[in-house]
């Protein structure tokens, strides 16, 4: 049986897009709240495309998380099984954490024990994207160590891996201000 969805148009832009991430910011999941009156943390605009709101515990907040360039990616991949009529919609992000040091361990055993993970990340686009706010997204893996050569990563390498409903949404940049420390 067909669906009865028609398609919408798709028009390229002119301007070029750069690929990559800028920045990152991440939060434990457990530190996100229901919105009132709501059994959701967060609120998407009316086209359903854009966060438009984050519930936050008191004094809570987005905490940024510095990124060696060009070593940050994020992967979302849709899976279907006709014959169940499902999906599979998963995604995966990869950073690099430099240096082997207290500040650095301290940071990689916090991702452990938070256990599930939010991210809100700012792309080189300019535009913000967010992942995790259903709590399905937690360190799947991790590397640490060093190189043999003195230009060899010293640190962790991180991966956390996760699954949602929907793609990845937009975030507004007006809910920036109260939701990143």
């Amino acid at each position: 049986m067909a669906c009865l969805k028609s398609l919408t148009s798709y028009s390229k832009g002119c301007k070029k897009v750069s690929g990559g991430v800028s920045k990152l910011w991440m939060i434990a999941y457990s530190d996100l709240q229901y919105l009132t009156g709501t059994v959701s943390n967060f609120k998407v605009d009316a086209t359903g495309n854009m966060v438009s709101e984050i519930g936050l515990k008191t004094g809570k907040k987005f905490v940024e998380v510095g990124l060696i360039k060009n070593t940050f990616g994020v992967v979302e991949n849709y899976a279907s099984t006709p014959e169940a009529n499902s999906f599979e919609l998963t995604t995966e992000i990869t950073l690099v954490v430099s240096d082997i040091s207290i500040d650095s361990r301290t940071f990689v055993n916090n991702l452990l024990e938070a256990s599930e993970v939010a991210c809100i990340i700012q792309l080189r686009s300019g535009k913000y994207i967010a992942v995790g706010l259903s709590g399905y997204n937690e360190v799947s893996a991790i590397a640490g160590g060093t190189g043999v050569a003195g230009a060899d990563l010293n640190g962790y390498t991180i991966t956390i891996s996760g699954l949602d409903n929907e793609l990845i949404r937009l975030v507004d940049p007006t809910i920036l201000t109260t939701v990143l420390g």
